[in-house]
C-alpha cells in the first residue's frame, strides 16, 4: 500500500541538482529583467553589481532552501551541498568571462545557501491525500 519514500544518494544528488538549477534559472530571469529595467529607465550604471551581487545571494538562498525543502533531517547539509555545487559554477562562469573571483563572495553564498536549508527545512509540506479525498 502506501511505502515510505527512501531517500538514497541518487534521490538527494537530483535533489540538490535540481535546486542548483532552479537556483541558476532564477539568477538567469533576474539578470534579463534587471537589464530590461535597467534599460527602459536610464539607471545609473554603478548599481549593476548592486543588483547583480543581490540577485545572487538570493539565487544561492533558494537553491539551499529548494535542496532542504521537505526532507526529515540535515537541512543545512544538503543547503551546504546546494551552496559548494553553486559555487562551483559560479567559479567556472566568473573564469570563464575573466572576471574577479572575491573569497567573501564565495563565502557569503555558501553560507546564504546553508541559511537556506535551514530554512527550507522548517518548512512543512502539504500532506497527501489519499485518491484526493481528504480524511478526519
Amino acid at each position: 500500500m502506501n511505502q515510505p519514500e527512501k531517500e538514497g544518494v541518487s534521490s538527494v544528488s537530483k535533489r540538490i541538482l535540481g535546486a542548483v538549477i532552479v537556483g541558476w534559472l532564477f539568477l538567469f530571469a533576474g539578470v534579463l529583467l534587471s537589464a530590461f529595467v535597467f534599460h527602459i529607465f536610464s539607471l545609473p550604471e554603478g548599481a549593476i553589481p548592486w543588483v547583480s551581487a543581490i540577485l545572487c545571494y538570493i539565487a544561492a538562498f533558494l537553491s539551499g532552501y529548494l535542496a532542504a525543502k521537505g526532507v526529515k533531517q540535515k537541512g543545512f547539509l544538503k543547503g551546504l551541498w546546494a551552496g559548494v555545487l553553486f559555487v562551483v559554477v559560479y567559479l567556472i562562469v566568473a573564469l570563464l568571462m575573466q572576471s574577479q573571483v572575491k573569497i567573501w563572495n564565495t563565502i557569503i553564498l555558501l553560507v546564504l545557501s546553508v541559511f537556506g536549508g535551514i530554512v527550507g527545512i522548517n518548512q512543512k509540506t502539504k500532506a497527501k491525500s489519499k485518491k484526493g479525498i481528504l480524511r478526519r
